[in-house]
């Protein structure tokens, strides 16, 4: 069985301590101009993949320009090819840009992107070709799931770089075509090429081939299963037992996996299916159950920063908000246990005391906030008809509790506040604001390699969960638009 669950309710402490404890943790990403988050996971250890394949016009990651210093510089010159193929690198923009040439032999841009992510401090990134090569039954994997699952081998790319699609065909082979080229790939063809275009990748990447190659481009799907069944293997886990897999992801695969109805059941059966094939084909080495937990990683936009100053008034703010939160749940606690005693005392009230309360509350309105008089009032005047005697009871009990509200909980909570948005109007003042994606100069592996700069998160937010932390961002955002 595969199954998919949202993680939100874990924090990044508890990730860290999974990843520690022999646990497989994974972000997967492209070869490309990485962004602040992608960067701060790789700053904290945590391994990730890089899928090879990707059209230049991938908004994320750019791959056909080079950014650094808030520039975009571009170095193909055929911005429309894949990145797997492109060897047309412009290396004077490079060299302008970086003040050195990072690979002399190189022609593609693909390798400057890698070799620089290679380069940045305390990072285990690692090619996906290279990952999934680590397992030595991975051909073998290949040829049931080519037999049983082909939709998974999707593109076909000749060595010009001409992409074809896919569609089964009414023999066992897939058929790949465009409108000037049609073939046909059986199983172990398609098997045996995309296990050698691995290899190929990895070769080129690397530097060590510069020649193109035919490639066969995979779905989501086979390499979300792969790179976890390669990460089992990896780590040594008892195939027994059942498997907790934690995946970061963007808002792409969070949306095709769980937030979207209809693909995320289309695509969780396909996963299921896929896995349940090759665990009965391999029963040795794969686990009985596999739990992909899914992790967004939407969250570190709004928090990530390079400037010291902002990280401490990101802590400040956050200390407050949680001081805030506490201050609330405390309230509620005390609110609850006033309501408790308040009905046991209401409920063996009599008559005469009932009228007695009511009258006393009545002619001390001033004591009640405005918004409860009216009900008092209305209370006041159902006196002395036995059948709204029951509704008299019930609204004496809300009156109460109105009487008995802690104030000063609410003066807390008021002062936390203004607080809040104090130090929200400091970081204003910074001209970088409380979301570092909106306001915050983007940072790629570029900047970080020239200036030695480290991408920091509010200490706090280790220990909360990615639900509590989002509700701190929600809550802020939405103050700041009251304000």
């Amino acid at each position: 069985m595969f199954e998919i669950l949202d993680w939100k309710w874990k924090s990044l402490d508890d990730i860290k301590t999974h990843q520690l404890n022999w646990g497989s943790v994974l972000r997967s990403a492209h070869v490309g101009n990485f962004n602040m988050p992608t960067i701060f996971l790789a700053q904290e250890w945590f391994p990730i993949i890089l899928h090879e394949f990707l059209k230049w016009t991938a908004n994320i990651y750019e791959p056909a320009f080079l950014k650094v210093w808030n520039a975009k510089v571009a170095i193909s010159e055929n911005p429309d090819s894949p990145l797997t193929h492109d060897t047309s690198l412009i290396r004077n923009q490079v060299m302008e840009v970086l003040w050195y040439d990072p690979w002399e032999k190189s022609s593609r841009p693909a390798q400057i992107h890698f070799d620089s992510l290679k380069k940045l401090p305390s990072s285990n990134i690692t090619l996906s070709s290279e990952f999934l090569l680590g397992f030595p039954k991975l051909h073998d994997f290949l040829l049931v799931l080519a037999k049983t699952h082909p939709r998974q081998f999707w593109n076909y790319i000749l060595e010009n770089w001409t992409i074809l699609n896919s569609e089964p065909s009414d023999t066992e082979s897939q058929r790949f075509f465009n409108e000037d080229i049609e073939m046909f790939l059986t199983p172990e063809q398609m098997a045996d090429m995309a296990f050698e275009n691995l290899k190929w990748t990895t070769e080129t990447f690397n530097g060590w081939s510069e020649k193109n190659s035919e490639w066969i481009i995979f779905r989501s799907n086979i390499y979300i299963l792969l790179s976890t069944l390669v990460d089992f293997y990896r780590l040594n886990w008892d195939p027994r037992k059942s498997w907790d897999a934690i995946h970061f992801s963007w808002t792409q695969m969070m949306n095709y996996l769980i937030r979207n109805k209809a693909l995320a059941t289309e695509n969780q059966k396909e996963l299921c299916e896929m896995f349940n094939i090759l665990k009965k084909e391999f029963p040795d080495d794969l686990p009985e159950k596999i739990s992909f937990h899914l992790v967004s990683t939407e969250w570190i936009w709004n928090i990530v920063t390079t400037d010291s100053e902002k990280k401490k008034l990101q802590e400040a703010i956050l200390e407050s908000y949680m001081e805030l939160q506490w201050n609330f749940r405390l309230k509620w606690d005390i609110q609850k246990e006033i309501s408790d005693l308040m009905q046991e005392k209401v409920a063996i009230m009599s008559s005469e005391d009932l009228k007695s309360e009511i009258e006393s509350i009545f002619n001390n309105l001033s004591s009640i906030p405005a918004w409860s008089r009216k009900m008092a009032d209305q209370t006041f005047k159902m006196l002395g008809d036995p059948e709204k005697e029951p509704i008299i009871r019930k609204n004496l009990i809300s009156l109460l509790l109105v009487k008995e509200n802690p104030i000063e909980l609410d003066w807390r909570v008021i002062a936390i506040k203004d607080t809040i948005q104090r130090i929200k109007t400091d970081i204003a003042n910074l001209q970088f604001g409380i979301s570092a994606m909106s306001d915050e100069l983007p940072v790629t592996q570029y900047d970080i390699l020239h200036n030695w700069k480290t991408i920091g998160i509010p200490e706090q937010v280790r220990s909360l969960s990615m639900h509590e932390l989002w509700e701190h961002i929600k809550y802020t955002n939405n103050l700041n638009k009251n304000n």
